[in-house]
């Protein structure tokens, strides 16, 4: 699957094949069709953010989506 992703920091963030993540009991996997980046991308991407003391990259950016379910786990 592909993402785009912040792999370090001060670096410009890149595509990157990553694993298809698989729903665990009561989540849902979906489909993305599309992606887009906020202003709370590019604050991690500048470094204004203070994701980097609990999280060290990489990032995936691109939480404004258009989706739908592909795979779901019941409860």
């Amino acid at each position: 699957m592909l993402a785009y992703r912040l792999l370090q920091a001060q670096t410009q963030p890149e595509f990157q094949e990553v694993p298809e993540p698989h729903p665990g009991p009561g989540q849902v996997v979906v489909r993305v069709s599309g992606s887009g980046l906020c202003h709370t991308d590019f604050t991690v991407i500048s470094r204004e953010r203070s994701y980097w003391k609990n999280e060290p990259p990489p990032f995936t950016l691109g939480h404004e989506i258009a989706a739908g379910s592909k795979r779901w786990e019941p409860e």
